[in-house]
């Protein structure tokens, strides 16, 4: 082998082996900066985390509020929500350790610390008052950063949400987390999941479900953070309306905005029709089109996040609890 050869076999060397190195910097990374949440549930009979909820809130008690909110790659924790967790007698954990994270406004920054902490999970009793509920369990090893300064709520993630499957049961206003599709549920349809550069570095992926609008469809992002809303498309699509439309507010947890709302809009999903509310408005999040299951189904719905599908419960027979 020449002279000339032997250097360009060294560069190639170089060059695999810094590759290499690089992608396992990058995984032990995105290792040490993702969720590794779980249910320790001991013994229970039903292991289902249940929590009352409303319009994006997950009551966890003693005062703790977590704004449920999918369209966030990440999750964030307020420092009050923290002393609140140790009062309770929570394990609540800070590592320094230089972490990236997208939040609830879809933007980037880096912190030095992030924090693990355990989450209470209840025995609820039927006829149980939410203050009277008993910690019996715990979600375990939940990862949160430190929330911006400018947040108000503390943040549930995609990154700890599809972890689990979710239960949501309009008529008791519970939702829950899961290991396991309870009995009773039908499959709908299956959702789509979206890796990014930003799941690279331990953030949650994007969930899509594929609908059908007045006979046009399209892929909707899962976004839970639009509290009052069912469906909402662009502007430019209320040309889809068959009936007249009305001037309304479009309300998300990230600010209000004018929309056009069509009360009767054909809407399909899996095997499924009917007429619901949908929004128009340009509101200049990442996704155009959304829906928010957790007011578009109006009764017992589960999200199989780590199995990708939307279940049904046919029939009226509600969670249980009686929050």
């Amino acid at each position: 082998m020449d002279l000339k050869s032997c250097r360009i076999s060294r560069k190639l060397i170089i060059a695999i082996a810094s590759v290499g190195l690089i992608a396992v910097l990058t995984w032990g990374y995105a290792r040490a900066n993702s969720q590794h949440a779980y249910l320790k549930v001991g013994n229970l009979d039903s292991p289902v985390a249940l929590y009352p909820f409303h319009q994006s809130i997950i009551d966890f008690g003693g005062g703790i509020e977590f704004c449920y909110n999918t369209g966030s790659f990440i999750s964030t924790i307020l420092p009050a929500d923290l002393e609140r967790l140790k009062i309770m007698g929570m394990d609540v954990d800070s590592v320094s350790f230089p972490s990236f994270g997208i939040d609830h406004l879809n933007k980037a920054f880096f912190c030095s610390k992030m924090y693990t902490v355990d989450l209470p999970v209840y025995d609820n009793q039927p006829g149980a008052k939410p203050e009277n509920r008993r910690v019996v369990a715990r979600m375990k090893d939940v990862l949160f950063l430190p929330a911006p300064s400018s947040d108000t709520l503390s943040t549930l993630g995609i990154d700890v949400i599809e972890r689990f499957v979710c239960l949501y049961s309009p008529a008791t206003k519970a939702i829950g987390f899961s290991t396991e599709v309870p009995d009773d549920f039908e499959l709908l349809t299956d959702i789509s999941s979206e890796w990014t550069a930003a799941t690279l570095l331990g953030c949650g992926k994007r969930y899509y479900v594929d609908m059908s609008i007045e006979n046009n469809s399209h892929s909707f992002f899962i976004n839970t953070s639009f509290p009052k809303v069912n469906v909402a498309l662009p502007l430019e699509d209320s040309v889809l309306a068959n009936s007249d439309l009305r001037t309304s507010l479009l309300v998300t947890m990230r600010g209000s905005f004018r929309a056009k709302l069509l009360d009767k809009a054909w809407v399909n999903i899996g095997d499924r029709a009917g007429n619901h509310p949908i929004f128009f408005a340009d509101t200049g999040f990442l996704e155009s089109y959304v829906v928010n299951p957790m007011n578009f189904f109006l009764q017992d719905v589960v999200i199989d996040y780590p199995r990708n599908r939307i279940l049904l419960r046919p029939r009226a027979k509600l969670l249980p609890a009686s929050l």
